[in-house]
């Protein structure tokens, strides 16, 4: 299928929901049913579950609108790509100039180090906290 820039559901494809939904209902089906009951109930759970599932999205499937990720609403969702390709197009940034970071001014959230300012992140501070480590990894310096 050629790329219309319309991400069309979770997978991007339109086409054969209900089977797609059968195939994910057999799977999980056939794991709930082979704890449950062994062999014998994997098998009879992978086809109650592809022929539940397959019903399920196929009844859903003839009302949603296959243009949005979610399925709801009128128009289209375009895809994260194209959403991205026109961000950097209008603001002239690229996905470098906007990631979040270190880097970025406003994302340090304050505090001293031996070697001065504490440059840590959130990120940082959280693992820190977490892990005990007292040390600024950027410049090196024991948080004081």
């Amino acid at each position: 299928m050629a790329d219309d820039n319309i991400q069309h559901g979770i997978d991007d494809n339109p086409n054969n929901d209900a089977g797609k939904g059968a195939a994910l209902g057999g799977v999980g089906g056939a794991v709930v049913g082979g704890l449950a009951g062994g062999p014998v109930g994997a098998v009879i759970g992978a086809v109650a579950g592809a022929v539940g599932s397959g019903a399920g999205v196929a009844a859903v499937d003839s009302v949603d609108n296959d243009n949005t990720v979610t399925g709801l609403g009128d128009g289209a969702t375009q895809d994260a790509e194209t959403t991205a390709a026109n961000t950097v197009h209008r603001t002239g940034n690229t996905v470098n100039d906007v990631t979040p970071g270190n880097g970025v001014p406003g994302v340090q959230t304050g505090g001293t180090t031996t070697a001065g300012s504490d440059t840590r992140g959130l990120t940082e501070k959280t693992a820190d906290t977490i892990t005990g480590d007292r040390t600024d990894d950027k410049t090196g310096g024991r948080v004081l």
